[in-house]
């Protein structure tokens, strides 16, 4: 690639993200995947957050993914990154009590980082015309989370 066509393709990567000031996060404003994170096509598809590590960290270690410290897939910020196995990135999630432990939904699921309220809450913001990156800055969540959960694709109040 090209210095000229790396500059323009890095400063149309950050022209997507809005910071974050309570979380630190980058997040990611463009396309998303199912799960949340970031795509891209730069010079191939791929995650956003794996661009950011390669252009600010460096390269990749053959057999690791980039892991996610804040646990917010939308996030770009370099410094919420970190190269590891696929075994580490598990046990973090195992650690931080954010594996499925069955059909748990809403509130009683492990991995739910709002409750009922504040959910019910960012569906009445976006029906009040809220944008999603406005609502998103008052929750421990993506913009693309929050579009999910106001177009009630991710939140299920379980029970």
């Amino acid at each position: 690639m090209s210095r000229i066509h790396e500059s323009t393709t890095r400063r149309k990567f950050y022209e997507r993200v809005e910071p974050d000031l309570n979380s630190g996060c980058w997040l990611w404003s463009g396309h998303t995947d199912e799960c949340g994170y970031g795509r891209v096509k730069a010079p191939v598809k791929t995650r956003a957050h794996r661009m950011a590590y390669l252009w600010n960290v460096g390269q990749i270690p053959p057999g690791y993914v980039v892991m996610h410290k804040c646990d917010t897939p939308a996030c770009v910020n370099h410094d919420h990154l970190v190269a590891a196995t696929q075994l580490d990135n598990i046990a973090d999630r195992v650690r931080k009590g954010r594996s499925s432990g069955g059909s748990n939904a809403g509130e009683a699921s492990p991995q739910s980082k709002l409750t009922r309220m504040q959910a019910e809450a960012i569906m009445r913001r976006r029906q009040n015309g809220e944008a999603f990156a406005s609502i998103s800055r008052d929750y421990p969540v993506s913009v693309s989370q929050v579009r999910r959960i106001a177009l009630g694709e991710r939140w299920n109040k379980g029970g």
